[in-house]
Order: structure tokens, then C-alpha cells, then sequence
């Protein structure tokens, strides 16, 4: 999981048990990036995402808006993904498996 590096250090494991919860319950279909947006500060950058998915147990696919907030910090890229279903997916999974 190439993305894991530009997670925030102390956010990283977390951010790998929402990508693996997030794998094991959508499948991806297709992608669009937007334009990187920034309001002058060269330390901040926001795009967002237009994902096509739906559930490996469903038919039907939808569409949700992310967006990322890339964050320059020590001459390091950071990640932070807006979007409240991956944000609260590790409870998601802790309860599907119980």
C-alpha cells in the first residue's frame, strides 16, 4: 500500500486499517481526478475525487466526491482523505465481524 507513506506518521496504522476494511468492502470501479486547487499557499493543496464503486455484494455501482488534502510539512507530502464513511469504517468492520 504505496499510500501509507504519505499518511501522517502517527496516523498511519490507522489509515491502513481503513484502506484494508475499505478494500475488503467496496471495489472500485473508476476513478476522476479534478484539478489540484490551492488558494496561493504552495503548502496546501486540495483535490477532489469522483469514485465510481459499489459493495462486493452488490449490483449496483454509485458515485461519492472525495477530497484530499495534501499538506507540505518538512519537505514531506502528507495525505488526509475528507470523507466521513472511510473515516468511520473501522468501527464498521469491528461490527460486521462480531
Amino acid at each position: 500500500m504505496r499510500v501509507l507513506r504519505y499518511a501522517p506518521e502517527g496516523e498511519r496504522r490507522a489509515f491502513q486499517e481503513r484502506l484494508r476494511c475499505f478494500q475488503s468492502r467496496i471495489r472500485v470501479l473508476d476513478y476522476k481526478l479534478g484539478e489540484i486547487e490551492t488558494d496561493g499557499d504552495s503548502s496546501k493543496a486540495q483535490v477532489r475525487v469522483l469514485v465510481t464503486g459499489h459493495g462486493w455484494t452488490d449490483l449496483t455501482a454509485w458515485e461519492s466526491l472525495w477530497e484530499e488534502t495534501w499538506t507540505l510539512e518538512n519537505q514531506r507530502w502528507t495525505l488526509r482523505l475528507d470523507f466521513e464513511p472511510f473515516a468511520s469504517l473501522p468501527a464498521a468492520c469491528e461490527a460486521a465481524s462480531r
